[in-house]
């Protein structure tokens, strides 16, 4: 008689990633019965990494295309389940029980449960971990079925290949949809120092202009692309790809809700702020509940001097809170910036009311004194206008 089969399998692809690879492998620790990682090339001490957590390593030379990478990690697995992670990504402490749980649950009862799971991922930025981030759902856990499988060289994903397979289209799989939990994994890719020591955007660059040299008319390479134009700060480029990505889809599409916050961010890091009011409102009617489009037009109407129009706005996404997780979101439009936003308000009132008194009394001294440091406060909190 065998061993069981294991029911949990941890897959990996890394190059060069011994400084990130152990905080990930030891947040499975007592979750995943089996690792597998695939080697794409490195020239550190990643696979020696790999192997001192008990991980199966096999060598795929990089070609260009992260699903074929990814897909060679999955052919590997024995596990009845498959959670994919990258190095730079860990499952947060408090969620890891849960997700072995889980796991458990699916496989005593497969007839009742998902094909798979969407888990929230919460991607850092700025220079170090902490309270920025943007947090959206990603199909991370699913089976481990044939027909499973990624797509796309780049910004590849596996949702496709198990809708369709989840309608019947393999034999035994039961007609169950991806669903969703709040389980969490946490990734670091995207703070600054390791984004710009890796050079990600101009790589991922280069493998999407190869992918749209072949589908030219691929509106998600467009939207991919458009994204990897804004971290380059290449707004006008950005916008061009992102308006191209827009015609091709409907408001229904899954990407479309952050399309039009990408499209609004660009015309505002142009600094036209009636382009991204117009994008914004237009976008709010479509998304009500997205509360990332109140709080950016409540931004874009304080730099065009609407005081009332943006404390409405940041009043709106209080009582909103934090967007459903269909929705990829920033930390805080539904908290503290949505605070911070009517501080803002509050100071650009008090600077406006403090020069119609220095008008009044130009020779006053208190008013001028307070005029400047109410001033020097606002602009503090990164907004142009008074």
């Amino acid at each position: 008689m065998g061993a069981p089969r294991p029911l949990l399998t941890l897959c990996l692809i890394a190059r060069d990633e011994e400084d990130t690879l152990a905080r990930c492998l030891a947040s499975v620790r007592g979750v995943a019965d089996e690792i597998v990682l695939v080697d794409t090339g490195s020239t550190d001490r990643t696979m020696e990494t790999a192997r001192s957590f008990g991980a199966r390593v096999f060598v795929l030379p990089w070609t260009g295309s992260f699903s074929e990478a990814r897909n060679h990690s999955i052919e590997q697995a024995r596990g009845e389940w498959i959670l994919v992670l990258d190095a730079d990504e860990e499952v947060h402490p408090d969620d890891r029980a849960r997700l072995r749980a889980l796991i458990e649950r699916s496989v005593a009862s497969p007839e009742t449960s998902p094909e798979g799971y969407f888990l929230v991922t919460i991607s850092y930025i700025g220079d170090e971990p902490g309270d920025q981030y943007e947090a959206d759902l990603r199909l991370s856990l699913f089976r481990n079925r044939a027909a499973y499988r990624y797509r796309g060289a780049i910004h590849e994903d596996v949702v496709d290949s198990i809708r369709e397979a989840s309608r019947g289209t393999e034999e035994g799989a039961p007609p169950t949809a991806p669903g969703a939990t709040d389980i969490r994994i946490l990734h670091y890719g995207y703070l600054t120092p390791r984004w710009m020591s890796k050079d990600k955007s101009r790589r991922n660059m280069a493998a999407l202009r190869a992918e749209l040299a072949l589908t030219p008319d691929d509106p998600f390479l467009r939207y991919s692309l458009g994204a990897e134009l804004m971290a380059l700060q290449d707004y006008a480029g950005a916008l061009r790809e992102l308006e191209i990505a827009r015609t091709a889809w409907t408001p229904g599409a899954p990407p479309y809700p952050d399309l039009v916050k990408k499209i609004a961010l660009c015309w505002m890091a142009r600094a036209d702020y009636h382009r991204s009011r117009e994008v914004l409102r237009n976008g709010v009617g479509t998304y009500p509940d997205f509360t990332d489009l109140w709080y950016l037009l409540g931004w874009t109407e304080l730099q065009l001097g609407e005081h009332r129009l943006s404390a409405d706005r940041y009043r709106r996404c209080l009582a909103l809170g934090p967007p459903p997780p269909r929705y990829s979101s920033s930390s805080g439009v539904g908290g503290a910036l949505a605070y911070h936003g009517l501080a803002q308000v509050s100071l650009a009132r008090a600077v406006g009311v403090l020069m119609a008194g220095l008008k009044a009394r130009p020779d006053s001294a208190a008013l001028a004194a307070t005029l400047r440091l109410t001033r020097s406060m606002f602009l503090a909190g990164g907004h142009e206008k008074t």
